[in-house]
């Protein structure tokens, strides 16, 4: 316990609620404006994504059916290998608009993965959005 909060002594914020709610209501406002279809499957990439779908979500003015989807080339390490799916999407997006939330665009690797999978299942369009 003393660890986290010696971490947390010595943590700044570097974004505000605030600023963070205003970002995101933001991108479902670029969201809402772009996308013209009024049906989107939306995947979120786990486990990062998670938080952030569930503030843009809600904000969205779509028909929305929703999955998660899990690859990594991480797993316990700092550095990335080969993708390994855990989870894939479902099959049923084929012939959807597909919006992809993920949490952080890296070197865009495993993100280039997703898409590739979705186009390989025949999603009609695919969107990305990364809340970094």
């Amino acid at each position: 316990m003393d660890k986290i909060q010696t971490l947390i002594n010595r943590s700044s914020v570097l974004y505000s609620e605030a600023e963070i709610k205003n970002a995101i209501h933001l991108i479902a406002h670029q969201i809402n404006q772009s996308i013209h279809a009024n049906e989107l499957y939306v995947l979120v990439a786990m486990n990062g994504a998670l938080i952030f779908a569930g503030q843009l979500l809600p904000q969205l003015k779509k028909n929305i059916q929703y999955h998660y989807i899990h690859a990594t080339r991480y797993e316990n390490s700092l550095t990335g290998d080969s993708i390994r799916w855990l989870v894939k999407p479902p099959k049923d997006i084929e012939g959807k608009t597909v919006l992809i939330l993920d949490d952080i665009l890296d070197e865009g690797i495993t993100l280039s993965e997703i898409v590739s999978m979705c186009r390989t299942m025949n999603a009609k369009e695919i969107y990305i959005v990364t809340g970094k």
